[in-house]
């Protein structure tokens, strides 16, 4: 992951308009879906079309952190969950805020946009959000040689999560919930909770760690 992170699709590409362009070190700094989907995957276990519909108001905060409430509801409805019980909230972890994830979601709304928090991300002729991104993903670990083969791909950051609760000491009927694992619920779809069942939430979330990862140079 430390590779990958200091790939230049994360640090400064040749160009962002094709997907060969990404793998060769340049000045164009990528900072869109396609930088932040692997990053809140990481630290959350969400999958990338959950993360890639995000309205701007589906990232606030409740009871003084920070959540992102992942939900069929806005944007026009034009939006969707794998199930009923995907639709959850979720707390952003620190590690994300430190690279900066909410004063991206802040300058966004300053631009205006009310609705999308990725509003580059796109839908495919089926619906499928960001489809073409997770096709490339895998292409562009093979140009930057991580890749050989089968295996790796863009849900590897939503294993990883999964792995990294797990090490926490968590069983996973003890976190399913926070992966969209879990039925549906009224907090689900409206993503307000009491004070106590958000704090234990924060601390499932804040359990996830890499040991040895370095993602300082990320950081604004």
């Amino acid at each position: 992951m430390n590779t990958l992170f200091k790939s230049p699709l994360f640090t400064g590409c040749r160009s962002d308009e094709a997907p060969g362009f990404w793998a060769l070190p340049g000045n164009i700094v990528i900072r869109d879906h396609r930088y932040w989907v692997p990053l809140i995957m990481l630290y959350s276990g969400a999958r990338p079309a959950e993360i890639a519909q995000l309205a701007v108001t589906d990232v606030r905060q409740q009871h003084g952190h920070w959540i992102m409430h992942i939900t069929e509801e806005g944007d026009g409805d034009d939006k969707s969950t794998k199930t009923e019980g995907s639709m959850r909230v979720v707390p952003i972890h620190p590690e994300l805020i430190k690279l900066g994830f909410i004063e991206y979601r802040k300058g966004i709304e300053k631009t205006g946009e009310t609705r999308r928090l990725f509003p580059l991300a796109e839908r495919n002729e089926r619906g499928q959000m960001i489809a073409d991104f997770s096709r490339e993903f895998p292409r562009y670990l093979e140009r930057i040689g991580l890749k050989v083969g089968r295996g790796l791909s863009l849900y590897s950051f939503r294993h990883g999560a999964t792995d990294a609760l797990r090490r926490a000491g968590y069983l996973d009927d003890q976190f399913g919930f926070i992966l969209g694992h879990a039925s549906g619920s009224t907090t689900g779809r409206y993503g307000v909770m009491p004070q106590g069942m958000l704090q234990q939430r924060v601390d499932l979330v804040n359990s996830i760690a890499y040991p040895g990862l370095d993602l300082k140079h990320l950081a604004p």
